[in-house]
């Protein structure tokens, strides 16, 4: 897959100028600026410049960022194209020196020019890991006979790695640096699909930033962007879709399984939600270990469920579910297991499950046409 290439500006260099500074006792004439510096064939960020630094607002240093699947490993990873004007008086040379920080990458070069305006590009390599990082930026300038004509200038930009070019949206630079953040991989280069999905599911169950889960749903662009801290399962499986759409996967908000009989579902025991709640139901005089459920729902990625809210992927909905329930109130269940509902308790309710013979083989969940009624109150329950 090809990153977006954004298209080449140039700022107008504006009229040449002669300054002076004082370097190890000497006064420098400076024979020759660097105006501006752009990035090519990098990934669009909502509300950033193409141009990355402009010597009429020297200190903006904007971010960059660049999709993996297309550029790692390659020279021609992203290209820095610099502007830079002469006084005219003098030949000069511009020495360049770049680095990815965290990466082991790094290069240099140069290039000369004389009077007026030039424009000269080189490679800048990228990262094979999902992540942030901070590019870093040298020039110096020489003159023929290789003393100092100006001063160094140098520089350093947020840049994020991503697995390819945002799907159907330009991500702003909150929602790049909270998709590498939970998808990071610990260096692991050139991943998959597969392993972009995954590493991020994980992610955000793992390095939840104090989210709570309570059964209210918010947007996915609430959470990134700050504005709540507490949300369900529909939230965190449209957090996947939008995140992963930020990294360049094709991911989706699957509508959820429902329990077989009409009814409710109870989990499998072990799941433990990104805020470390470990379910809400129990064996009589135990602790809860389980969770019951009219609907929960997941990301889903090539043929795979993934799930934030408690950090796993299935190949099957089929995993999630233990027993089922139908719609009778004494909530009988398949199996040897019967279920009461003790209380409404904030916030999942309290669940009395009571098994009386060895574990049945689940039966498949499927999606009726309409969802199950609340245990809760309140019609059907999106959780």
């Amino acid at each position: 897959m090809k990153c977006f290439v954004i298209r080449r500006r140039r700022l107008h260099a504006g009229p040449s100028f002669m300054s002076s500074e004082m370097l190890e006792g000497r006064t420098l004439l400076s024979a020759v600026t660097l105006n501006s510096y752009d990035a090519n064939n990098d990934i669009g960020i909502a509300g950033v410049s193409n141009t990355v630094w402009s010597r009429y607002s020297p200190g903006a240093y904007q971010p960059i960022a660049d999709g993996t699947q297309s550029n790692a490993g390659s020279a021609a990873g992203i290209r820095i194209n610099t502007s830079v004007s002469g006084d005219g008086s003098t030949a000069w040379q511009t020495r360049y020196s770049w680095s990815v920080s965290g990466s082991g990458l790094s290069g240099s070069g140069a290039f000369s020019g004389g009077g007026g305006t030039s424009y000269h590009d080189f490679a800048v390599t990228t990262p094979g890991a999902l992540g942030q990082y901070k590019l870093n930026l040298s020039f110096s300038f020489f003159n023929a006979n290789g003393n100092t004509i100006a001063p160094t200038q140098s520089g350093s930009h947020t840049f994020y790695v991503t697995w390819s070019n945002p799907v159907g949206f330009t991500p702003n630079t909150t929602y790049f640096a909270k998709a590498t953040q939970f998808a990071g991989n610990g260096g692991r280069n050139t991943p998959s699909g597969d392993n972009v999905a995954t590493d991020l599911a994980k992610g955000i169950h793992d390095r939840n930033p104090g989210w709570v889960y309570q059964d209210v749903f918010r947007s996915a662009d609430d959470m990134i962007m700050g504005r709540y801290k507490n949300c369900n399962c529909a939230t965190m499986a449209y957090l996947f879709e939008s995140l992963g759409k930020t990294l360049g996967l094709t991911a989706a908000a699957e509508n959820g399984v429902f329990g077989s009989a009409g009814g409710f579902f109870i989990t499998k025991p072990g799941l433990v939600a990104f805020d470390g709640d470990n379910g809400n139901a129990h064996q009589p005089g135990k602790g809860t270990d389980r969770w019951v459920f009219g609907m929960h729902r997941f990301g889903k990625y090539n043929g795979k469920w993934y799930d934030p809210t408690f950090g796993q992927v299935y190949t099957s909905l089929r995993q999630v579910v233990e027993w089922n329930t139908d719609k009778s109130i004494s909530y009988a269940v398949d199996g040897p297991v019967t279920l009461r509902h003790l209380a409404n308790v904030w916030n999942w309710g309290d669940w009395e499950y009571t098994v009386k013979g060895s574990t049945p083989t689940p039966t498949p969940p499927t999606q009726p046409t309409s969802p199950a009624q609340s245990p809760f109150g309140g019609g059907a329950k999106t959780i």
